[in-house]
């Protein structure tokens, strides 16, 4: 079954042969956010 993806007016359709080369070996992307209520700006000045 091949995969269709769309963004705006741009589709793009990936076949059923495409190769996942790091299908079983990737990992998540872990982040975290720390909210504050001191209101700094972006860059740390206020």
């Amino acid at each position: 079954m091949a995969i269709t993806l769309t963004y705006n007016a741009t589709t793009l359709t990936l076949p059923d042969a495409l190769s996942w080369a790091d299908e079983y070996t990737w990992s998540p992307i872990e982040q975290s956010q720390t909210y504050t209520t001191t209101a700094l700006h972006p860059g740390g000045h206020r």
